[in-house]
């Protein structure tokens, strides 16, 4: 994702952008509301005036018939000292003045009805709303008042709206930038607590300012979660080591008696069948020990929280290594093992110890698994963001409703289970790829196993960019729904 399509799809930017714009509403609903209330509202009461001043005059014109009344009555309406002077034109038919006070030349007014006008009346500018009608007799009779001071107060409300519109939506957006980044650096605490806590530290909590505001609520309530999870944690991961312990103790004792009643059973020269049951008995107890061995491995990597052991780790070297353990196995079992590799790498935080650990595992799974004759691959390379560790072989592979739970402790697919039952020893203890999927995690990687024609592939994904950042996308992957 691009930083702009960051921006535009953030938090902070919508809750300021909406800020804003109620903030310009406001201010656009106080400006509406005192336009009608120091302009429209006067205007109309100005009209009514006027229309009152027409409906009396016209009257006066029908009862006396005689345009010097009208005249006399128009000249008393123009002398009152009323809060909005008196305008008027009187004209014959042929739009010649009879009388009047507005310095306005007939020829403005077309038509009858109203008319905003403005004009000069001495020193002063003047604004007027006036009425055109047309007398019983042709004359033609033009009334108004003044409303300067309405022109003015429009004209500074339509000045004051552009720049406070303006101001409003900075402010607006200003405000809202404020607000939103605040709130924003307390949920990106909680958002990077979360990735530290996924990255296998369990210790980190949320910090809590002390202000006993609704996030340092929301804070203390996880930080409490957190702590009852790292307790539960503890407790299943205490329970499970003590379980292996205590019963690594009888096995090896059973171990003993068993090679003590075999070396009894030699000397007695007993019948081979004997020994040959106490051989399958030692063998059970021998794979007892290395389950509780192997849970006690995973259950020691999965606890461990210090990543500072760290160190650069060339992964092609410790596979070298692998490749050359188990390289006389696979000649004995005639299988063709072709190792494929960029000539350099790039090098990887990690174990070395625990990465060769993951990698036999993988190798020694591949082979268990190829008949004889077949082929095993392994592939190493890196793209921009991750090293790629690649296995694929021959074998019978998996079906792909059960790759999801290889990583899963003790699960073993049913084509192992089939070749046990066989009598073939192909089958391990159900958790080979389990210590694999654990090594991988405290690496920040994937175990995944992608779609292949014939046997298993399985990959090994490794970071070459900072934890935080995969644990972001990691987390953005699980929320994508599945196709």
């Amino acid at each position: 994702m691009s930083f702009v399509s960051k921006i535009l799809n953030s938090f902070i930017l919508r809750t300021a952008i909406l800020t804003a714009a109620l903030f310009a509403a406001l201010v656009a609903l106080m400006l509406g509301l005192a336009y009608w209330l120091m302009i429209k509202h006067p205007l109309e009461n100005v009209r009514d005036h006027v229309q009152n001043d027409m409906v009396a005059l016209i009257a006066e014109y029908r009862d006396a018939k005689d345009e010097a009344s009208l005249i006399e009555m128009l000249e008393q309406y123009g002398d009152e000292n009323a809060a909005r002077p008196f305008f008027y034109l009187l004209l014959n038919q042929d739009n010649k003045i009879l009388a009047g006070n507005l310095p306005l030349d007939p020829s403005v007014f077309q038509g009858e009805g109203w008319t905003r006008v403005e004009f000069e009346t001495g020193y002063s500018e003047n604004s007027a709303l006036v009425r055109k009608v047309i007398l019983p007799g042709k004359a033609t009779l033009i009334v108004g008042r003044d409303i300067e001071d309405l022109d003015e107060r429009e004209e500074l409300i339509t000045e004051t709206l552009g720049w406070s519109a303006s101001l409003a939506l900075f402010l607006g957006l200003f405000g809202g930038l404020v607000i939103s980044l605040a709130v924003s650096r307390r949920i990106e605490a909680i958002n990077k607590t979360a990735l530290t806590v996924m990255n296998g530290k369990l210790g980190s909590r949320i910090p809590v300012r002390g202000s006993d505001d609704d996030f340092d609520n929301l804070s203390t309530t996880l930080n409490t979660m957190l702590d009852r999870i790292e307790e539960l944690l503890g407790i299943v991961s205490s329970a499970s080591n003590n379980i292996a312990h205590e019963l690594r103790t009888p096995l090896a004792r059973l171990t003993a008696d068993l090679d003590d009643i075999e070396d009894y059973l030699n000397k007695t020269r007993t019948e081979p069948e004997l020994t040959l049951m106490i051989d399958k008995a030692r063998a059970q107890a021998d794979r007892m020990r290395q389950i509780f061995d192997a849970l006690l491995r995973i259950s020691r990597i999965q606890s461990r929280r210090d990543k500072g052991e760290f160190q650069s780790v060339n992964l092609k070297t410790v596979m070298d290594e692998a490749v050359g353990l188990y390289a006389p196995i696979a000649k004995q079992k005639d299988i063709m093992l072709v190792l494929e590799s960029e000539a350099a790498v790039p090098p990887i935080k990690g174990d070395a110890n625990l990465l060769f650990q993951a990698i036999t595992n993988i190798i020694d799974n591949a082979l268990k698994f190829t008949p004889h004759g077949g082929e095993a691959h392994i592939d190493l390379k890196a793209d921009q963001n991750c090293l790629l560790f690649k296995m694929t072989d021959t074998g019978p592979g998996v079906p792909e409703e059960e790759k999801e739970r290889l990583g899963e402790r003790f699960f073993q697919s049913e084509s192992s289970k089939e070749s046990e039952k066989e009598g073939q020893i192909l089958s391990g203890n159900g958790l080979g790829l389990a210590l694999v999927q654990a090594i991988v995690e405290i690496h920040d990687g994937r175990l995944r196993f992608p779609k292949t024609t014939t046997g298993l592939a399985v990959v090994l994904e490794f970071p070459l960019r900072p934890v935080s950042y995969i644990s972001q996308e990691r987390v953005r992957a699980k929320r994508q729904p599945k196709a």
